[in-house]
């Protein structure tokens, strides 16, 4: 899901190169009828008109997709004809990259933006990342020419970057994110939660996880991108990880403090599998059937129902253990009394909720009132 920053303005301008010095470059700060201006004679060019310090702040992991630069520019003097003579990014504070200039045109009279790049245009540089354009050093370069003499004017300089966040992603653990939130982000869920850009959210409870990514943490106006179902279209995304391509979907965890960084590379192992336990007229009392957990179980939802009449309750448990003979951990302290006949009783909270690998897990039941012809409880599960 591509982002936009910008028209952002520069706020660093110098003269840079050969060629004649641009008078107040400082000027092309604003779209104000304030000019940096260069008198050049036939023949001539300026020094590059240099605009940095931008101020952008994009994401560490995004990937840039494209720069926009608008120059509004006008000349002066009779019989004149200005052009461009070289329209470059700055990298590193050199000029670098696609040479953009529009030697054919005639600047105009009268004060008009030129575009240069655009939302899918990355000047020849395929290198461009967010450090790059973070950079204080990063910017634009704007050299003029005279075909006849006389003065060219530039008024105003803006640009506009186009990210988006790749098809992997690394939730950084440095960051406050929500990895096992029940619902979906809102604006709110903010800067004033902790949040950043670049924070992740993942809702466990539909039947596949919904992964979200913060691309902006205003208080109050927070942008919260769903990122699964643009990730879902993938056919194929591959990405060299440590010399391992990740197939699909990647979703990685980094720890910062340790350079740590664990992934899960199938889309598939994001999804909410099922346990299903069914109890045939139980008891008050009763060790119901079992199964064995080859891997770690991360609950996210039990849901139980009834088949019954007269009101029918039932009390129970679910238990797990590597010693089947012992008493177990129980995933809710206490049991949980079950009477709904219809859509099921959901039960999202746990005092246990991680069940190890190499487990037994069973359910029990401690309590019976009514007829109650039969019990089934499912477990939602991600490993």
């Amino acid at each position: 899901m591509s982002r936009t920053v910008g028209p952002t303005d520069a706020s660093v301008f110098a003269n840079f190169g050969g060629g004649v010095a641009w008078a107040t470059p400082g000027n092309a700060i604003l779209s104000d009828n304030a000019y940096a201006t260069v008198v050049l004679g036939l023949g001539d060019a300026s020094q590059t008109l240099k605009c940095t310090g931008f101020g952008f702040s994009i994401p560490p992991r995004a990937n840039i997709i494209g720069i926009k630069l608008e120059v509004e520019r006008s000349q002066t003097g009779g019989g004149a004809d200005i052009r461009d003579n070289q329209i470059s990014l700055f990298v590193g504070g050199s000029p670098e990259g696609d040479n953009k200039a529009d030697t054919a045109t005639t600047w105009p009279g009268a004060d008009a933006y030129a575009t240069y790049g655009g939302a899918t245009d990355t000047w020849g540089l395929g290198t461009l990342t967010p450090a790059i354009v973070n950079a204080s050093d990063f910017g634009i370069g704007v050299r003029a020419e005279a075909l006849a003499a006389g003065t060219a004017r530039v008024d105003h300089v803006r640009v506009t970057v186009y990210w988006e966040l790749p098809f992997h992603f690394i939730v950084d653990l440095s960051l406050t994110n929500n990895l096992t939130a029940k619902t979906e982000p809102t604006v709110n869920d903010d800067s004033g939660d902790g949040y950043a850009v670049g924070s992740v959210w993942i809702n466990i409870l539909p039947e596949y996880r919904t992964i979200y990514a913060c691309s902006d943490a205003t208080v109050g106006a927070a942008v919260w991108d769903n990122v699964t179902v643009y990730l879902s279209n993938l056919k194929r995304a591959r990405q060299n990880h440590s010399q391992r391509p990740l197939p699909d979907l990647a979703i990685c965890l980094y720890d910062p403090d340790t350079g740590n960084t664990f992934c899960v590379a199938d889309a598939n192992a994001l999804k909410v599998r099922t346990k299903i336990f069914s109890i045939s007229r139980p008891n008050s009392s009763e060790d119901g059937p079992e199964f064995y957990t080859e891997t770690a179980y991360t609950l996210s939802e039990m849901r139980a129902v009834l088949v019954g009449s007269a009101t029918p309750s039932v009390t129970w448990t679910i238990r797990y253990a590597a010693d089947r003979s012992a008493a177990g951990t129980e995933v809710v302290t206490g049991g949980t009394t079950t009477t709904n006949v219809t859509t099921g009783h959901s039960v999202t909270v746990f005092n246990n909720g991680v069940i190890p690998a190499g487990r037994f897990v069973w359910i029990e039941t401690t309590a019976r009132s009514g007829n109650v012809q039969s019990l089934g409880v499912t477990l939602k599960y991600s490993i």
